[in-house]
């Protein structure tokens, strides 16, 4: 089985409440592990960030989200796949009650939204996502053409994802944590 990067198993081993929240139409991840149906995380996602780990009003954030357990979860070698790179998330509004704001960005996804899929014989996957402050000289396009990642990037440039790789490429520092659901 691939080991879980780094930055996942940061998420997943999160004792203290997610500070992402995962926001679909008709229901949002607030606890780490939510269990979903495909159907229920069809749609693209909204994001939002807990003033605990949010920077100044001035800081952009990158969220990456990945299934750990493709194609099953007792034989994942194709795992990590990559389902969506986020760029250029930034805070907008005020927090609400719970002190979480939602993220917006102006860009294109880096890569977008591959809703979860598991094949029906697979066991339940866990879909993680993981954010880090953007780093001020970061450039998601030049990082993506250096890495050769396509417009429409299909099956084959998101299976066997190498997370520590593009981490060092996008000049990522430490992961400040996410959240995760489980389909």
């Amino acid at each position: 089985m691939p080991a879980i990067p780094s930055a996942a198993k940061l998420v997943l081993d999160q004792t203290s409440p997610p500070p992402l929240r995962i926001h679909f139409p008709n229901t949002t991840v607030v606890e780490a592990g939510k269990k979903l149906s495909k159907e229920e995380s069809k749609p693209v996602p909204t994001l939002s960030i807990s003033s605990s780990i949010a920077k100044p009003a001035t800081a952009k954030y990158v969220v990456i989200e990945l299934d750990l357990d493709a194609p099953f979860t007792s034989m994942a070698l194709l795992s990590p796949i990559l389902h969506a790179i986020w760029t250029d998330m930034a805070p907008e509004g005020e927090p609400d009650a719970d002190g979480f704001t939602k993220l917006t960005s102006s860009m294109k996804p880096f890569c977008d939204y591959a809703p979860p899929g598991p094949p029906p014989i697979s066991g339940p996957h866990r879909y993680v996502f993981m954010v880090w402050e953007q780093p001020q000289e970061f450039n998601g396009l030049k990082v993506k053409q250096e890495i050769g990642f396509p417009d429409k990037a299909g099956v084959g440039a998101r299976v066997r994802w190498n997370q520590e790789r593009i981490e060092k490429l996008m000049n990522l520092s430490t992961c400040l944590g996410g959240n995760y659901f489980v389909v």
